[in-house]
């Protein structure tokens, strides 16, 4: 999977942020299980649900979207190529 790094990426902006999976869910009106899903990588978010965890950290799609590939590529640079390969093989 080409962005592997995603629900990892999408828990360290929130918790940036400042926001437990509690606070993120109600900010962003998404169910508080399913914030932690994605967080733990069990779940995959539509574009519908990163619209909605833009109101978490208070930013417009635009910044919220800058601001996660940013992460993303910041985790692909510390995480291990191999690593990343077993993650994918084991899959959420």
């Amino acid at each position: 999977e080409k962005y592997s790094c995603l629900s990892e990426a999408i828990a360290c902006m929130l918790s940036r942020a400042g926001k437990l999976p509690k606070e993120a869910s109600e900010e962003a009106m998404i169910e508080r299980a399913y914030i932690s899903g994605l967080e733990a990588g069990r779940r995959c978010p539509t574009l519908n649900v990163l619209f909605y965890l833009c109101e978490a950290p208070d930013m417009s799609p635009v910044e919220f979207m800058t601001e996660l590939m940013k992460e993303i590529r910041r985790i692909e640079k510390t995480v291990p190529e191999q690593h990343r390969k077993d993650v994918q093989k084991s899959g959420p």
